[in-house]
C-alpha cells in the first residue's frame, strides 16, 4: 500500500506516511488502515485526503494483489507515537525525588 501512495498521489510526497496498523472486519468488506504523519500538523489533511480518495486506492490495491475482495478502506490517524511523546515529556518534568536514607535494619 505504500508504493501505491507514493507512485498514485504526488500530493503524499510532502509527507511520510506510516502505516501502524490495519484492522480487516472477518468477512473482509472493511479495513481500518492506521496511519502516522510526518509532520504531525499534516495528519488531519493527509487522513482526509486518503478518506476521500480509498476508492482510487481500493482499484490499485485490487490490480497490485491477489488477494480478494479488496475490503473498503477506512484511514484513521494514529497518535500513539505523539500522546507517548507527550506522555514522557510530562513524565520528565515531575520533580525528582530525593533520596530516601535505607530503612532501619530489624536487628534481634
Amino acid at each position: 500500500m505504500a508504493r501505491i501512495f507514493s507512485a498514485e498521489f504526488d500530493q503524499l510526497r510532502e509527507v511520510l506516511v506510516t502505516i501502524t496498523e490495519v484492522d480487516t472486519a472477518a468477512d473482509l468488506q472493511n479495513a481500518t488502515v492506521w496511519v502516522s504523519v510526518l509532520p504531525e500538523a499534516a495528519q488531519e489533511r493527509t487522513v482526509v485526503f486518503l478518506n476521500r480518495h480509498s476508492g482510487a486506492l481500493r482499484a490499485a490495491l485490487f490490480r497490485a494483489v491477489r488477494f480478494r475482495p479488496i475490503p473498503k478502506l477506512h484511514f484513521r490517524g494514529d497518535t500513539t507515537e505523539a500522546r507517548a511523546a507527550k506522555i514522557e515529556e510530562l513524565i520528565n518534568r515531575l520533580p525528582k525525588p530525593e533520596n530516601d536514607p535505607a530503612p532501619p535494619s530489624s536487628g534481634g
